[in-house]
């Protein structure tokens, strides 16, 4: 197993919760990592690391309180019984530790539950950009009306969550906000995913690693 570059730490607030931090000593830029259904797991600790060899600040909430599965129908339980309002607090306070740290340029990021989670973070202002992986959202409604960020999405094309990309993006261009979808030929939903090998694509991972570095360092 390949050590890990960060550390795990309590964020206080209104509601504790425990996350996985890595450290940027010499970037300004915070990126939030928003965990797929199924919890706060190595992937997504991994993905955490990834992205701080960029030069980002990276933070992974707990959304789960400690809970994880490999199993889809629990975890398919634990999305539906997630109180989106109380993720979007680990949110705010996840923003006010980067905050605290003198990191005021923030985005987020997510796959799957936490790509829908990422789109609504926009929807409510709270970040200055916001990328999604294949998102989904389930139990709450995104208004995309209400996003004034610059957004970026990565999906699948054998995915029933690409359906929603034209929607999205006529709303976001209708009122003159940046964005860039991505649909990968070939591909289902989880591509990105390295531990699920059943559907996991190198090829059009990598790539689409390279355009969210080039996205949120153009817009964070």
């Amino acid at each position: 197993m390949t050590e890990r570059k960060g550390k795990n730490i309590t964020v206080g607030g209104d509601l504790p919760f425990e996350a996985y931090f890595v450290e940027s000593k010499n970037s300004k830029k915070g990126l939030i990592i928003v965990q797929e259904w199924w919890g706060l797991v190595n992937h997504i600790r991994d993905v955490a690391d990834k992205f701080n060899q960029e030069g980002f600040n990276t933070i992974a909430p707990d959304l789960y309180s400690g809970k994880q599965t490999d199993e889809p129908t629990l975890a398919q339980k634990y999305m539906m019984e997630l109180n989106v309002e109380e993720a979007i607090k680990n949110l705010k306070s996840s923003i006010k530790f980067f905050n605290d740290r003198g990191i005021d340029q923030i985005a987020s990021i997510g796959f799957c539950m936490g790509g829908g989670i990422s789109l609504y973070a926009a929807s409510m202002g709270i970040v200055n950009s916001a990328v999604s992986y294949y998102g989904v959202l389930p139990n709450a409604t995104v208004k995309y009306e209400n996003i004034k960020c610059p957004i970026q999405g990565h999906y699948a094309e054998h995915d029933g969550a690409t359906e929603s990309i034209q929607e999205i993006e006529d709303i976001l261009n209708s009122n003159n906000i940046y964005n860039d979808f991505y649909i990968y030929e070939g591909t289902s939903h989880a591509f990105f995913n390295n531990e699920r090998e059943e559907v996991y694509d190198k090829k059009s991972a990598d790539l689409s690693f390279q355009r969210t570095i080039k996205f949120l360092k153009s817009h964070i």
